[in-house]
């Protein structure tokens, strides 16, 4: 059972040694009403949860608890499956409310590593919950996020080792930006978002970060439709990440993005030539610990990266069994890919007409989005396959698919 917003601020008030009365007089919050929230879980205000979040020094954790806690709450005001996933996920965008370093927003107000780190906090549980559930309810979070690094690096005070630091992580932030709104169908916005994180990580002369801008450059232009540019970002991503060998798993990315472009432009041995140096790359680095952001650079990402390259190719066969091996191994926290490459096996499937295997799929799909994914980009992606499943309106598989998929959106 997922913990209360009471539960979370009575275990962080006892790990801090904060007495009621200290925490009350700090949170400038009745002593004994914090008590009732902490043993009855009564509900609070957003303004009171920040507060007992500022004076515990939670850097947004029991934010996050009220979110959900609010989530849940207005979850059970709503009836159907599709309102249910937009309540849930529309409140997500308040996280920005809080702000990447509450209680410290005035201009001249010195900044340390500890605060910098506090910072790519609220990013790592941004990305983690893309993972899970997709962008379209977390890209305005993320946009504000963004202005708020710029507006530290612009007024607040630090050493030069903390400045460089808050260059690094402000890229970070705008990367993360970038990625949300590519998912959220904020094309515009994503460039601009990817652009500026490269700039930032060229200023900070971190081959990490110029890398990881890079390769999201040329994922963007993969999906929309230009990948011989897609290919020129890609070179450079390979380029940048050539002196980061300490980065596990980091190389494998420009090469990802190069199989995408070349299958797109049918250039079968250039593909091969990218995904073989992909599996080299992963096979050295794949046990390594990695960031947050790198966390998805696995095999059964590979795997779907390459199924989805078949499938593009017209390896119909290739892509369904690359495709099949990559969801098998996909885990829950992970949904957001998993049914992306669901909608994906269900394509092929129908490729190869196989209309009984693509709906199973479709609905294996319609599984995940219904568990609160909420993603532009995949929901195109299934949209589509609901517009080829219609040609097959009389088989009875295929209509039971669409029936729900018209339900949920």
């Amino acid at each position: 059972m997922d913990e209360t917003f009471g539960q979370a601020l009575a275990r962080m008030r006892a790990a801090s040694g904060l007495s009621l009365r200290r925490l009350g007089a700090a949170a400038k919050v009745d002593s004994g009403f914090i008590s009732k929230i902490s043993n009855r879980n009564v509900a609070v205000s957003q303004g009171v949860a920040q507060a007992l979040d500022v004076a515990l020094q939670a850097g947004g954790e029991l934010m996050l608890a009220w979110q959900a806690e609010d989530a849940r709450r207005r979850m059970a005001e709503v009836t159907s499956e599709a309102m249910k996933r937009r309540t849930l996920m529309a409140g997500t965008t308040g996280l920005i409310l809080g702000g990447l370093l509450p209680g410290r927003a005035e201009a001249g107000h010195r900044l340390g590593l500890a605060d910098v780190t506090q910072i790519q906090r609220h990013i790592d549980r941004l990305i983690a919950m893309d993972y899970q559930f997709g962008g379209e309810g977390l890209w305005q979070a993320a946009v504000g996020y963004a202005r708020e690094a710029y507006w530290w690096l612009d007024n607040g005070t630090f050493t030069e080792e903390v400045e460089s630091a808050l260059l690094r992580v402000t890229s970070r932030v705008q990367m993360c930006a970038g990625w949300l709104s590519f998912d959220a169908g904020q094309h515009d916005v994503a460039r601009n978002s990817f652009n500026e994180a490269l700039g930032l990580a060229q200023q900070a002369d971190n081959a990490e970060a110029e890398t990881h801008a890079l390769v999201n450059l040329a994922y963007l232009s993969n999906y929309l439709g230009s990948p011989k540019q897609a290919r020129r970002w890609a070179d450079a991503a390979e380029r940048a990440a050539k002196p980061t060998g300490e980065h596990a798993r980091l190389p494998v990315l420009p090469m990802l993005r190069m199989a995408m472009s070349t299958a797109l432009t049918a250039d079968k041995p250039a593909f091969e030539k990218a995904i073989a140096s992909a599996r080299r790359h992963l096979n050295r680095d794949g046990d390594t610990p990695v960031a947050e952001w790198r966390a998805f650079v696995t095999w059964h990402e590979l795997d779907g990266v390459e199924g989805t390259c078949a499938l593009e190719l017209g390896e119909t066969e290739r892509a369904i069994r690359l495709l099949r091996q990559a969801i098998t191994a996909h885990p829950d926290g992970f949904a957001r890919n998993r049914a992306t490459y669901k909608v994906r096996l269900a394509r092929a499937n129908l490729d190869a007409k196989n209309v009984e295997e693509a709906a199973t799929a479709a609905h294996s799909a319609l599984d995940d989005v219904s568990g609160n994914v909420t993603s532009w980009r995949l929901g195109t992606e299934l949209g589509a396959v609901a517009q080829r499943m219609a040609g097959y309106h009389d088989v009875p598989s295929a209509q039971r698919f669409l029936t729900r998929y018209k339900a949920l959106v």
